[in-house]
């Protein structure tokens, strides 16, 4: 009993944090993405990447992730149990769709994690290192994109 008075005390004594409103604040995050600057953005299944795209950037990413290589990526979800049907957020640098500058496999949070939550997880298909590939010419538009391909394929948070 006196533990809890003590605590009770302490707690008293403790300045007082500011408190925020969740729901409130959600949407002015959600605003505070960039647009999409002129990108083409789409969520794709894996297996209909184009292979010469996705290769270009994978040679031209500004970090590297060999777990994302299309060859890699392709085997996995073609061949492991329970890895298929993965999704690819796709960032094209303009509407012709000639320079992929972005590129992020991912599942659902319920399927990878069964959270009943609308996000996205990257992908992990026995790999350790999820970074996107992002073009490093264009990472910063690349990467802005990516989040505008989530929350405009339904992800939120």
């Amino acid at each position: 009993m006196r533990n809890s008075k003590l605590m009770l005390r302490a707690e008293l004594d403790r300045p007082s944090l500011p408190v925020f409103d969740a729901p409130r604040l959600a949407p002015a995050i959600n605003d505070l993405a960039p647009p999409a600057r002129g990108n083409t953005i789409e969520l794709v299944d894996l297996a209909k990447v184009p292979l010469r795209a996705w290769s270009q950037l994978a040679a031209c990413a500004i970090e590297p992730n060999a777990f994302y290589q299309p060859a890699w990526a392709r085997a996995v979800s073609a061949h492991a149990r329970g890895r298929a049907g993965a999704q690819v957020l796709l960032v094209w640098d303009g509407p012709e769709q000639k320079n992929l500058i972005g590129l992020l496999p991912v599942v659902s949070a319920w399927r990878a994690l069964k959270l009943p939550i609308p996000v996205f997880v990257a992908w992990q298909a026995y790999a350790p290192l999820t970074t996107p590939l992002l073009d490093r010419d264009a990472a910063e538009q690349a990467a802005g994109g990516l989040l505008d391909a989530a929350r405009r394929a339904g992800a939120g948070a």
